[in-house]
């Protein structure tokens, strides 16, 4: 059974001027305020979604989880596989929804550069029926939602995970967390080694990078590097493979990361500007 749409509030409605809006994005307005938005799905993209490799992958082994057989013949185990397809396809939908619910809010955060918004799913419309999601007081969508499930339809979606990406280093910013932030500020750059255009600076914040995420240290260059940058007590070699290690309660590491979060995103703003610029 296709989806038409599903429907998402806005926290809190908008009063800004949003602009073009996406094909698939349409707008609930109530007095002047931007209240919810609704993203069509449509039968076309369901069948797309229902048909892909992804879904049937991971129906398969949610199927496995829950210990449903594969081929059954009891008429009871068969309406309980057609069950479970029916509500495995509905959070399929959900998420690629909430991708593109996240992504249309998430451009405009950018924007404003401020994560002044988010979403939060509603419920699912189809051609016979609605399917409502109820969510307690923490029922906001998660920043970790599926990213993959916008793979399956072959769309372009760089630009909305280096927009996603770049709000989700402004939401770790705004509440601390300097270790977030910078992961998820690097995280715009497909190509990592030139972000400020200064070998020397981006060696650094490639190090910083590693740091946080306890990547292996491939180049000699690298650990000597750390070592001075972050202490020479930082660096570590374990089964054979080097990592270094930020401290953020040590001074000088909370200092590398204040200092380097601000650049890091003002690059990676310029670097998404610049993407549009070239989309368009």
């Amino acid at each position: 059974m296709p989806c038409e749409y599903v429907e998402f509030s806005i926290i809190p409605p908008i009063r800004e001027d949003i602009g073009e809006l996406p094909e698939n994005i349409k707008l609930i307005k109530k007095d002047d305020l931007i209240t919810g938005l609704q993203v069509t799905i449509g039968e076309e993209r369901t069948e797309k979604i229902k048909n892909s490799d992804h879904f049937k992958k991971n129906l398969a082994e949610s199927e496995k989880k829950h210990g449903i057989e594969e081929l059954p013949t009891d008429s009871a185990k068969i309406t309980e596989k057609s069950r479970h397809k029916i509500n495995f396809l509905k959070k399929e939908l959900g998420d690629y929804a909430t991708h593109k619910a996240e992504t249309f809010i998430n451009k405009l955060n950018f924007k404003l550069d401020s994560p002044s918004y988010c979403v939060q799913i509603e419920r699912l419309a189809y051609l016979k029926f609605t399917v409502y999601i109820r969510y307690g007081a923490g029922g906001y969508v998660k920043s970790d939602s599926k990213m993959d499930i916008i793979d399956i339809i072959d769309e372009d979606n760089l630009l909305e995970r280096m927009t996603n990406s770049y709000v989700k280093g402004m939401t770790a910013q705004n509440n601390g967390d300097l270790v977030s932030a910078y992961k998820w500020f690097y995280l715009v750059y497909p190509d990592k080694p030139k972000i400020t255009g200064d070998e020397k600076k981006d060696f650094d914040l490639r190090i910083l990078r590693d740091a946080v995420s306890h990547l292996e240290l491939t180049h000699k260059n690298l650990m000597e590097r750390a070592k001075d940058l972050l202490g020479e007590e930082y660096v570590k070699t374990k089964d054979g493979k080097t990592y270094a290690y930020a401290d953020l309660t040590v001074q000088k590491h909370k200092e590398l990361y204040q200092q380097n979060v601000p650049i890091l995103r003002k690059h990676a703003k310029e670097y998404i500007e610049n993407y549009f610029r070239f989309k368009r």
